[in-house]
């Protein structure tokens, strides 16, 4: 029996008499649905039925789904099979469009526009280069090569040579790129520029030139045949032993992951994707490959244009980009800066980490299509998506995109009911080759597909969701892993890079929220000596180990960590840091307080105002580094963003990350030196009201 309008949320109760049990159930309708509830009784018969059947038997083993709810969350729901040739490699689908319309755009970066055709003889030159150094299938390219046309000749030439590239990001540190690049055997690297690479990773490697190979005639010889189940890439992601774990990637993962985004979200030879993405993160594979197995155009952004949210506008804008791909920290920053115009005519596909319900209402209403994406480096980019509208409640991770299973399991790895959370294992034609070198570790996250059989398996993603009427929710991890600003961080990475400093005794990494959207990263550590010089040596230890976005923007140094009765960590009782009090305390517009070394210039003060307000901490001194004061990437370009939209001058993201507050304030013009704005909106007008010199 149902009541409705209960006073508690829900309620259950029964009734014992000569003939057995009777009983009813009361719930709030504002929080429960009709459906769910009658599905709560049925597993309530399905238990009682069970224990009664057999008395021994233990509460865990019974099965709350019927056969037709358990065919619903197996087969029906991950009904997503589509015919495709699985025996193809990449370079077959974009040879298909270089020969069919060569003369087409098909990519642009930095002014310079080139066609199919052109694409084609650089990629074929580089890659028959690459065979004439005896480099082919099964060999594996390190790739160090700045945003750039050549970066796709790069990665073209590599897919169509037979071997599988592997990103050096110049930006790592270089004992991460050194390790990458041991752990990955590459005898060759492609670059550019030989002093991108540093000099551990260059000796004893051959450095080939991109531009000067491409650039070689072909000669005689015909390009390899590339297998479906050849590997395209090796991307290396956060492990949590303190050593990251390269993903092996096949052709016909990347083929079938292709082939499923052209028919939804949809793209076509009229599209235009913007590049934003570096290559080290996974998903760049559908920003330079999608458009070139349609017959698109892909436009690279620069480093430059990446990391300005304006110069990424100016881009899309002047490009005719219709289709953008970012984070949800990146899409923050392009919200803000109100470029509604082109907004309208950008398709949105967002991913990376959990989508906010408020940024997708207000996003979905003013773009023209919002997509919310979901999937590990491990399942091939994306593996479920969902349109998004603006009148949605909650942001769902969607339905799984062709030739993909989901399945929602409990500890056992059996299914569960809808509406019960559990782990997320993804199956289908996704689920990558596994760990680079590690079967141990493959075979521990890689395994069979029970419920398909044959040669299939399932990855373990370790998140946790639910289905709720064949759409699958996000809930969580079961582990330490975490997204931060879209990168996968396996928070013991940067715990072990912390606990080789021969000071730290323990540490203890965590994303604490600073402010209504601002999540940082948090290290606390127990360390002998000085607490202030320890935090800056542990800081510029963490630097040679970490690439940037696993820094950590705050090191919190306590007497001892809190720990369990049974000796572990205890997480939950970690304190604030005393950092995220004082940006709570932050408005904008509020007055800056007198800066800590004597300022006197007003440029230094008014940046000195919006560091406080933006970093939250009270000392700041002339030679202070922002990203050394608990700054990150994103809040680098909130503040470029800020100091172009109040005074008119554009700061090169480059500077703010490793330049002083002196040198930075030195980039804005002296009082009385003119203004780039009218008087009344001047940069000085705006400083002496910020001061509170009126």
């Amino acid at each position: 029996m149902f009541q409705h309008g209960a006073a508690d949320d829900v309620g259950l109760w029964f009734i014992e008499h000569a003939q057995g049990l009777s009983g009813g159930l009361t719930y709030n309708t504002d929080i429960f649905d009709a459906a769910s509830v009658a599905r709560w009784i049925d597993y309530l018969r399905q238990i009682l039925a069970q224990a009664v059947a057999s008395p021994q038997r233990a509460l865990g083993d019974i099965e709350l789904m019927d056969a037709a709810e358990r065919t619903q969350v197996l087969v029906e729901w991950n009904a997503t099979a589509v015919d495709y040739d699985r025996t193809l490699g990449l370079p077959a689908l974009i040879e298909a469009q270089m020969r069919a319309a060569p003369q087409r755009i098909a990519a642009e970066c930095g002014g310079e526009r080139v066609d199919y055709a052109w694409l084609d003889q650089a990629s074929r030159n580089l890659a028959l280069a690459l065979g004439r150094h005896g480099l082919g299938r099964g060999d594996r390219v390190g790739i160090c090569v700045p945003r750039s046309l050549s970066m796709l000749v790069a990665v073209l030439g590599v897919l169509r040579s037979g071997a599988a590239y592997v990103p050096l990001d110049p930006t790592f540190p270089p004992d991460r790129l050194h390790y990458m690049a041991e752990h990955a055997q590459l005898p060759h690297v492609l670059v550019t520029d030989a002093a991108l690479l540093p000099a551990a990773v260059a000796e004893g490697r051959e450095l080939l030139d991109v531009d000067a190979l491409a650039a070689q005639p072909a000669g005689e010889g015909n390009l390899p045949p590339v297998h479906g189940d050849d590997t395209a890439y090796v991307l290396y992601t956060s492990g949590s032993t303190g050593k990251p774990k390269g993903v092996a990637v096949l052709h016909r993962n990347l083929v079938n992951f292709l082939l499923a985004m052209a028919r939804e979200p949809g793209f076509t030879r009229d599209d235009t994707v913007c590049a934003a993405t570096t290559l080290s993160f996974d998903i760049a594979g559908l920003e330079l490959y999608l458009p070139l197995t349609v017959g698109g155009r892909v436009v690279i952004a620069t480093d430059e244009e990446q990391h300005d949210p304006n110069r990424m506008w100016d881009l899309i804008e002047r490009s005719g980009c219709n289709v953008l791909q970012v984070t949800p920290s990146v899409l923050r920053l392009l919200q803000d800066a109100g470029r509604d115009r082109a907004l309208d005519q950008l398709r949105l596909f967002v991913g990376g980490e959990a989508l906010p319900s408020a940024l997708a209402r207000n996003m979905a209403g003013r773009c023209r299509e919002l997509w919310n994406l979901y999937g590990p480096t491990e399942t091939t980019i994306w593996s479920s998506l969902a349109r998004i509208r603006p009148d949605l409640d909650t942001v769902p991770l969607g339905k799984p995109i062709a030739n993909t299973r989901i399945y929602v399991l409990d500890a056992q790895g059996r299914p569960l009911p809808p509406g019960v959370i559990g782990e997320i294992w993804i199956g289908g034609d996704g689920v990558a080759a596994g760990y680079l070198f590690q079967p141990e570790l493959t075979a521990e996250r890689f395994v069979d597909d029970p419920f398909v059989g044959g040669t299939a398996r399932m990855y373990r993603s370790g998140d946790l969701g639910a289905w709720r009427h064949g759409v699958l929710h996000f809930h969580g991890r079961v582990d330490h892993q975490v997204k931060l600003r879209g990168f996968r961080i396996e928070l013991g990475d940067i715990e072990a890079a912390a606990d080789s400093h021969p000071a730290v005794h323990e540490s203890v990494a965590a994303v604490r929220r600073f402010g209504d959207n601002d999540l940082r990263m948090v290290l606390y550590v127990v360390m002998d000596g000085d607490v202030e010089a320890g935090a800056r040596e542990l800081r510029e230890h963490l630097r040679q180990r970490l690439p940037g976005y696993m820094l950590p923007q705050h090191i919190e140094t306590l007497a001892q960590l809190p720990k369990t009765p049974n000796g572990k960590i205890d997480r939950k009782q970690l304190p604030e840091p005393v950092a995220a009090a004082v940006v709570a305390q932050q408005r904008p517009g509020r007055q800056a307080e007198p800066a800590t070394d004597a300022m006197s210039d007003a440029r230094e003060l008014y940046l000195a105002g919006l560091w406080r307000e933006l970093i939250g901490v009270e000392e700041i001194r002339r030679n202070d580094n922002f990203l050394d004061l608990g700054g990150h990437s994103m809040l680098a370009v909130e503040f470029a963003s800020r100091v172009r939209k109040e005074t008119g001058v554009s700061l090169r993201l480059l500077n703010v990350v490793t330049g002083t507050l002196a040198s930075l304030a030195a980039e804005l013009p002296e009082a009385g030196a003119g203004s780039p704005r009218p008087a009344e909106g001047s940069l000085w007008s705006r400083l002496r009201k910020r001061l509170g010199g009126g």
